[in-house]
């Protein structure tokens, strides 16, 4: 009698065991939202990891100085992802046009608040030391972060970045020509 009481004390205590959301620590290796190096202002890349999964948004300048975005999407493991397509994505007749491949894209995690990428686009290639860019304070626990679109009228989105008091946004769009733009801003949220 008392081995069956044992059993059932500890069955009692691995099911009841302490319940709790997961942090952001246990859904991602990496802080999700903006990275960015400091020496390459203007230029950063919005970056979401979950379990085997990355996906990326880099917003960044073309040659001939206008604003252009591209997006990757592949595996993650331990270290980050492997080669990942970067998208160039269009928009004609009020719909999405679909994407090219133009280049590379890889994330190597180095740790919590530190990444590298390597890129490789229409015949360019360099490597950047990223880290989280902050912008207004702690991360709050219930995080409204991350990628937003309407599936409907898929091809362009916002993201959102929360800190503190803070939210930061970014619209992924298009210029009348169908070529993506990027715009973006930030303030405290209006309360409810």
């Amino acid at each position: 009698m008392p081995r069956i009481l044992v059993l059932l004390l500890l069955l009692c205590g691995l099911l009841a065991g302490p319940a709790h959301a997961a942090s952001i620590a246990d859904r991602s290796p990496i802080r999700p939202g903006i990275w960015w190096n400091a020496q390459r202002a203007g230029n950063g890349f919005e970056i979401y990891a979950r379990p085997g999964e990355i996906a990326a948004i880099w917003f960044t300048y073309a040659s001939d100085g206008r604003a252009v975005w591209y997006s990757a999407q592949g595996t993650r493991g331990a270290a980050g992802s492997g080669s990942m397509d970067l998208l160039r994505h269009r928009w004609s007749d009020g719909r999405y046009a679909g994407a090219t491949v133009v280049g590379s894209l890889r994330i190597d995690i180095i740790g919590n608040e530190s990444i590298a990428a390597t890129w490789q686009v229409d015949g360019a290639d360099g490597r950047w030391a990223l880290v989280p860019f902050a912008f207004g304070g702690a991360s709050p626990e219930i995080d409204h972060s991350g990628i937003w679109f309407d599936p409907t009228n898929a091809g362009w989105g916002l993201t959102l970045a929360e800190q503190g008091q803070t939210l930061a946004a970014s619209l992924y769009a298009y210029d009348a020509s169908g070529a993506p733009v990027w715009f973006t801003g930030s303030g405290a949220p209006a309360s409810s």
